[in-house]
């Protein structure tokens, strides 16, 4: 089922390809950068893509990096756009390496995946409500609580 998803260039995207998808069957339409910049090693900045989205009602954006885009040690804070934002969406970039990387205008550093979302409602209880509720095999195990994490290697370990 294809979704309507109406997009706006501003002045700096014009020339520039609308978001596209890559492949058939891909879940991320492609995000092209509107500027020229260079993210500084080990540093984040704010990229340009001057595209205004009118997102249909009940759905959001989820703007999320590319693979090719990690492999360069670039990666995104994941940003949810909301349906009822008008402004232009852009990517928040963390440049992780040790090296300067360079996105020319036009690099497709990010992607944006069309998502339906469900609203809440949300109702108070009391504690003891709260007790009431049925148990679950996770209860109160925090983060890394299924034993299965990465761990950094002591000094002088080799793998």
């Amino acid at each position: 089922m294809k979704v309507p998803l109406q997009v706006m260039q501003g002045p700096l995207a014009k020339g520039l390809p609308l978001p596209f998808y890559a492949y058939e069957g891909d879940a991320g339409l492609q995000l092209p950068t509107a500027v020229e910049i260079v993210i500084s090693p080990r540093s984040g900045v704010q990229i340009v893509t001057d595209l205004y989205f009118v997102i249909p009602e009940g759905y959001y954006l989820h703007v999320e990096s590319r693979g090719a885009s990690a492999i360069l040690g670039v990666g995104f804070d994941l940003t949810i756009v909301d349906e009822g934002y008008r402004g232009a969406v852009n990517l928040v970039a963390w440049n992780k390496s040790d090296n300067p990387v360079l996105v020319e205008r036009g690099t497709v550093l990010g992607q944006v995946i069309l998502r339906r979302y469900e609203v809440a409602e949300v109702t108070e209880i009391t504690p003891e409500e709260f007790a009431q509720a049925p148990q679950t095999e996770r209860g109160t195990a925090r983060i890394g609580s299924s034993g299965n994490k990465p761990r950094y290697l002591q000094p002088g370990e080799v793998r």
